[in-house]
């Protein structure tokens, strides 16, 4: 299965700036940068920042590294809520049209 963080980057950040979304995410400019233009791929060690990625888009990680929307998903709402020191996110996808 090939990764396609760089067409789920390009759908989500196209009329955005992708400097102020590596910032909010804390992850650094040239590495989304070079995400979105397919240079390279996150590795094992990035995944903290594939989370903080697809949370700040409300999407999965799923959604995010092989972008699920283009197979027919549709996020219908996502919200996250906390039991103690645990959160939990729960997301309600429309899985056929």
């Amino acid at each position: 299965m090939k990764l396609k963080i760089d067409e789920t980057l390009k759908r989500l950040l196209a009329d955005r700036e992708i400097k102020k979304i590596a910032k909010a995410c804390d992850v650094s400019y040239s590495t989304l940068h070079s995400w979105v233009i397919g240079q390279t791929s996150p590795s094992g060690k990035q995944l903290p920042a594939l989370l903080r990625i697809a949370d700040y888009f409300n999407i999965t990680l799923e959604e995010l590294l092989l972008n699920e929307k283009e197979r027919g998903t549709e996020v219908i709402m996502s919200t996250t809520f906390k039991d103690g020191e645990t959160t939990y996110k729960l997301i309600i996808e429309k899985l056929e049209k």
